[in-house]
């Protein structure tokens, strides 16, 4: 695979050496590029494979990343710790688990495993009337998501639910040597309680990358610094206005936190847009830019102006969608501008 070129901020960010490195990449900017060709470069410079881990959040990111990789790199990309954080999670308590209660075979309790079993402990409670097992779940999650006992997190509604469902639900996780997903990163962060376990975890990976760093968790964040403890060669790549997970634990303000723990660390912005005009990118800059606590950062491209953004402001719902259908019915049947529906997208 040939190496698509690179503007002087990808090519800053790919050839930066050790040390702590945020990219802040807007949309569009070619980060996953710059990501590969970065681990690339670093194997290429004589960093062991084995002692690479890149971590991204969806399981079909982390395959189109080793593919590229292997393109580059051929078998050596096969030897990197590229996955989501729970897969590296679930792979280091295969081999270290029995130091926080788990044998090998532990099983993962997936969302309607959890369901069944918080459903089973409110009926044998007598709480089954009053709360959905769902709403429970949700309210275990939020807490685990930040690091927190679910009982020490109390809003006033179920506390006492919470506080006598949660204990029953953990012990049957135990007892069924199982772990749902929350648990997977809490347990490698017991696993740095250890002196022994911690001790070859902090030298277990020489380089760390984490994708998509805006919509890490505090766990989450709280992993990757443990990870990099003893190198610092922390890379973590992100965009604090891209950020929408809040709703499911997602803290963007970790990126405002890595400038805090890393004073030092070379800040890299990715600006240089390849997907949209420049008509687009003022319209979003114009209203990003009003965001409190973010990176400033100010998209541009060469691609050229582009056509106007047109704005309508339908009466209901209905009419809404009437506006939508005749636009698109006039772009198909404009015989001089040869779209098709392939051409069109709708949002929503």
């Amino acid at each position: 695979m040939d190496r698509i070129p690179l503007n002087a901020e990808q090519r800053a960010a790919v050839e930066y050496g050790d040390g702590p490195l945020m990219v802040l990449a807007g949309a569009g900017t070619g980060k996953t590029r710059v990501l590969v060709q970065r681990i690339a470069r670093l194997v290429e410079s004589g960093t062991e494979p084995w002692s690479i881990l890149a971590v991204t959040f969806t399981n079909k990111a982390a395959g189109e990343m080793r593919h590229r990789l292997r393109q580059l790199l051929g078998a050596a990309a096969d030897a990197m710790w590229i996955g989501t954080f729970h897969a590296t999670c679930a792979r280091i308590l295969r081999r270290y688990g029995t130091h926080v209660g788990l044998t090998k075979s532990f099983v993962i309790f997936d969302d309607n495993d959890q369901v069944k079993l918080i459903e089973r402990l409110l009926k044998e409670t007598g709480y089954d009337d009053q709360i959905s097992a769902r709403t429970v779940l949700s309210r275990i999650d939020r807490a685990k998501n930040k690091g927190v006992d679910p009982r020490q997190a109390q809003t006033g509604a179920f506390d006492d639910v919470i506080d006598r469902v949660y204990p029953l639900y953990q012990a049957q996780l135990e007892k069924e040597n199982a772990v749902d997903f929350n648990d997977l990163l809490l347990k490698v962060l017991d696993l740095f309680k250890h002196e022994d376990t911690a001790a070859a975890l902090r030298v277990k990976f020489r380089h760390v990358l984490v994708d998509e760093f805006q919509d890490t968790n505090r766990v989450q964040y709280d992993l990757v610094m443990r990870f990099a403890e003893n190198t610092r060669n922390l890379t973590v790549v992100g965009d604090d206005d891209q950020s929408i997970y809040a709703w499911r634990g997602a803290e963007p303000r970790n990126l405002l936190d890595f400038d805090r723990d890393f004073p030092d660390a070379r800040v890299i912005k990715l600006e240089q847009n390849y997907r949209s005009t420049q008509t687009i990118l003022d319209a979003a800059n114009g209203v990003i830019r009003k965001n409190v606590d973010r990176h400033e950062k100010s998209l541009w491209t060469d691609a050229g102006g582009g056509e106007p953004i047109e704005i309508y402001q339908a009466g209901d719902e209905r009419g809404e969608g009437y506006f939508i259908a005749q636009s698109i019915r006039r772009l198909l049947d404009d015989s001089a501008s040869s779209y098709g529906p392939k051409d069109i997208a709708i949002l929503y």
